[in-house]
């Protein structure tokens, strides 16, 4: 199946914020792709696809609504995406160094989009959040994924005209 490409705003959003995940070089490295397209394929969108994940990889999804804000007279669209990072659980480790291990990660990851704000294509991220700690998924979350994971989730407001 083609790739669709998001024209809306959430669904533009949400493409953009895929390209950034995918521009990063950590994010490329943690998900052993080599060049930028394999690892946009490796950030998600909405749900994952059953029985044809892999990990690691980044789940990006709809936040809260989008809004409109009048700014120096001009409409300027915002809103606030979601983006769970999630790397597969390992025998060698243990929780606490697989969480630190995916706080690593994920944290180098948000830093090089951040970075990448301004790059075409990339998403203009206004503020970037970590909502929850880096946590081994819960026992419906692997039946579903059908594996044992890690995950750490973060929002992402973004602006656009």
């Amino acid at each position: 199946m083609a790739d669709v490409v998001g024209v809306g705003f959430e669904a533009g959003a949400l493409d953009a914020l895929r390209t950034s995940i995918a521009n990063s070089a950590t994010f490329r490295t943690w998900t052993s792709t080599a060049s930028v397209a394999l690892a946009k394929v490796r950030a998600y969108r909405i749900s994952l696809p059953v029985g044809s994940t892999t990990l690691p990889c980044a789940l990006v999804d709809v936040g809260d609504a989008q809004h409109e804000a009048i700014a120096l007279g001009t409409s300027m669209s915002t809103g606030t995406l979601n983006v769970v990072f999630m790397m597969a659980a390992s025998d060698s480790h243990n929780d606490g160094d697989a969480a630190y291990t995916l706080l690593n990660a994920s944290g180098e990851i948000v830093r090089e989009m951040v970075e990448k704000v301004g790059t075409a294509a990339c998403l203009n991220i206004g503020a970037v959040r970590r909502t929850s700690k880096p946590e081994r998924a819960s026992e419906d979350e692997e039946t579903e994924l059908g594996e044992d994971f890690y995950r750490i989730d973060y929002e992402v407001d973004f602006m656009g005209a």
